[in-house]
């Protein structure tokens, strides 16, 4: 199974399809699991990268408090550690919400933003009651 080792985590993806890159990030404790449904049509278009957050599925971690730039940070690990400079990404629900702080972190590296059942927007008692 393919992790990508950071200091404090062993983070599980799954890769796939064929095409420019496409991040799928699934919602709060979801894994990579939740894009079973979609995963073989966006395949055929596209090639795959599919992490298990931080406190979902396979993914390990040390224990410690879960934060956004902490989930950003371990997205931005696994894009490194497979070379790919710029990707796509999908969201759904709180992947939406990471999606949307991974373009703002890096810019640079994002093509396209797709939101799924994201928040209409996003007030301060949202984030902190999420991230």
């Amino acid at each position: 199974m393919p992790f990508v080792d950071t200091q404090d985590a062993s983070l599980h993806y799954q890769r796939g399809g064929s095409g420019p890159p496409l991040l799928l990030l699934a919602g709060m404790a979801s894994d990579g699991a939740s894009w079973a449904p979609v995963r073989d049509t966006l395949a055929t278009r596209h090639s795959l990268v599919i992490p298990d957050n931080r406190g979902a599925g396979l993914t390990r971690d040390d224990g410690g408090a879960i934060s956004r730039d902490t989930m950003v940070a371990d997205l931005l690990a696994v894009l490194d550690a497979l070379e790919l400079e710029r990707v796509a990404i999908l969201g759904h629900s709180m992947g939406a919400m990471l999606g949307w702080a991974l373009a703002a972190t890096a810019p640079e590296r994002v093509t396209a933003l797709v939101p799924m059942a994201a928040l209409p927007g996003t007030s301060r008692a949202r984030v902190d009651l999420f991230m």
